[in-house]
């Protein structure tokens, strides 16, 4: 049964523990309650989470630890992006080509694979120097277009 119990205590999510902390302050002991965990182990977790990440906040007032957390301002403006900019279907493609390894002449993509519409979408890409369409008709991210792809990926986690 404890093996159990520490297995649930490892798969404890920061995302969730962010989550409640982000409305407002708690001490380990209600956490624990939201969590059902015990509280020394919610303790010892967002112990780890101030020491590794300085987002997370510990006062302590009288005999109770106080916790919270605030996202830096570079989190905050990732979310705004999520959720105020759709995805268009150029970022689309773009992070496509990335997530299949379109990234070196090894990884490239042969352009059959994509439809007229998204070949037109290419042909622009390459315009601007996002994608390189080789002799062979494959298709790779330039450095430029790899750091574009890995910031859509990035804002649409």
């Amino acid at each position: 049964m404890l093996s159990g119990r520490s297995t649930l205590v490892k798969e404890i999510e920061i995302e969730r523990i962010k989550t409640y902390l982000q409305g407002g302050p708690y001490t380990p002991t209600e956490l624990a309650s939201i969590l059902g965990v015990h509280h020394f182990t919610i303790e010892r977790k967002l112990q780890s989470l101030i020491a590794t990440n300085p987002d997370f906040k510990v006062k302590t007032i009288g005999r109770y630890k106080v916790y919270w957390y605030r996202p830096t301002a570079y989190e905050e403006l990732v979310k705004y992006v999520r959720e105020t900019a759709p995805i268009t279907e150029r970022e689309q493609l773009l992070l496509t080509l990335y997530e299949k390894g379109a990234t070196n002449k090894e990884g490239a993509i042969p352009a059959k694979a994509f439809s007229n519409k998204q070949r037109e979408i290419l042909d622009q890409l390459a315009i601007e120097q996002r994608i390189v369409i080789t002799t062979e008709g494959r298709v790779l991210l330039t450095e430029l277009g790899l750091m574009i792809a890995k910031g859509i990926k990035l804002t649409q986690k």
